[in-house]
């Protein structure tokens, strides 16, 4: 019942957060962008956050005349900003293919990343020493900005074949910016201590496994990398979406606010709500390893 209350206590709070960024984010740009349709008070949110979840809020583009083949900046043809749709096109579909991608992409490298510590400090021989190479490679390629590693690789990833690209895109993911070095150097730091810790001592005098007498500490640590990594690993997958134009939020984003071809300035609504998507998703992450984290500090 305690833990339950403090699911409930949690995602409440949660609840609220989400609500007054997204409402500080709404009135800012509202300040800077023209929003007619809506007024910036709490209650003008309230009723763009109504009508954004019941398929109601408006976007508008520019219909081309048929005629001439031209643009007809005066005419404009009102459609709706979609959270979800079977065609694909929408706020929410883009959405989950940037998250997916990007929890895949995580999940892949903390578990590569463990893999190797684990060879590196409880293995000895040719094993460690490969993997020791392995990781001191892939920690000094993740020194680089995912945005110069992009322009290094963008020959062979957008006109490279299919299963190369998606390698290629995956590493990108994974190792720019400092993510694999950040993820690797933790898990180090903590296996290294572990090996050193009486009760792992004392088990290994007892005939018992090491391993398993860490496996609450090592699931306590990849869930916390799980929430502090998703952020960095979520900006690489947009600059990667924006770069190689891919499905995604990325490429959304970039047709909002700096592509030639869109006419008719930046569309609010689509920006407020891919940015009230991503703060539910930090909240929901947050909430998910406070819960977990509760109830393995109290299993025995």
């Amino acid at each position: 019942m305690a833990q339950v209350r403090f699911i409930l206590s949690k995602l409440s709070e949660s609840l609220f957060l989400t609500v007054v960024a997204s409402f500080a984010l709404y009135w800012i740009l509202s300040q800077i962008i023209d929003y007619p349709d809506y007024s910036n008070t709490l209650s003008g949110f309230f009723y763009w956050a109504y009508d954004l979840f019941t398929g109601q809020l408006m976007q508008y583009a520019p219909e081309v005349d048929v005629l001439d083949m031209s643009f007809d900046d005066d005419t404009e043809s009102a459609k709706p900003i979609e959270v979800f749709s079977n065609t694909g096109d929408s706020i929410g579909n883009h959405f989950f293919h940037t998250f997916g991608l990007s929890i895949t992409c995580l999940a892949i490298g903390i578990m590569f990343s463990l893999s190797l510590n684990v060879l590196i400090i409880f293995s000895r021989g040719v094993a460690s020493k490969f993997a020791r190479i392995t990781e001191a490679s892939i920690s000094f390629v993740s020194g680089i900005h995912v945005i110069l590693l992009s322009f290094f690789l963008y020959d062979i990833i957008r006109y490279g074949s299919g299963s190369y690209s998606t390698i290629f895109i995956v590493l990108l993911v994974i190792c720019g910016s400092n993510v694999f070095y950040n993820i690797s150097s933790q898990q180090h730091i903590t296996l290294l201590g572990l090996k050193g810790a009486d009760y792992i001592l004392a088990s290994k005098a007892w005939g018992d496994s090491s391993l398993i007498q860490m496996r609450r500490t090592i699931l306590l640590l990849i869930l916390n990398q799980f929430t502090t990594m998703l952020a960095p690993v979520l900006t690489n997958t947009i600059i990667i979406e924006i770069i190689f134009q891919r499905d995604g939020l990325g490429s959304v984003l970039f047709y909002e606010i700096f592509s030639d071809v869109k006419i008719g300035g930046v569309d609010i609504g689509i920006i407020i709500a891919i940015t009230l998507f991503l703060i539910l998703l930090i909240q929901i992450s947050n909430l998910t390893r406070q819960s977990i984290e509760k109830i393995l500090l109290e299993y025995r």
